[in-house]
């Protein structure tokens, strides 16, 4: 599935997955009732790549009162601040919840996925 060495990971993988290996992917984190770790973390690479600061802080907005304020992801208190108000949201925003979520879809759904593959 991976050549590189180490451990699978979502980083690596994704960016080479088919379209229905992703699909599959997504299925079976809703079957694990995770799937919102999936879609929170394709919602940030997304918003990484935009390069407007408006557009970007919006839908950064959106992504936060979705999976942050909306379906309580499984990550820190900290991550569920309020957005503050008046500036451009970096690209970096949201490194740190997405580190989280990365390790939760990399040691429990993305490990035991590979395992039944």
């Amino acid at each position: 599935m991976d050549s590189s060495p180490g451990p699978a990971s979502i980083q690596k993988l994704w960016p080479i997955w088919t379209e229905e290996e992703r699909h599959d992917f997504r299925e079976y984190t809703k079957s694990r009732l995770a799937w919102e770790n999936i879609d929170f973390w394709e919602k940030v690479q997304e918003f990484k790549t935009m390069e407007n600061d408006e557009a970007r802080t919006v839908h950064g907005r959106a992504i936060h009162c979705k999976y942050l304020k909306g379906y309580k992801l499984n990550v820190n208190s900290e991550s569920r601040q309020p957005l503050p108000e008046g500036i451009f949201l970096p690209k970096e925003w949201f490194f740190e919840v997405e580190k989280e979520i990365e390790g939760n879809l990399n040691e429990s759904l993305l490990g035991q996925y590979t395992k039944n593959k």
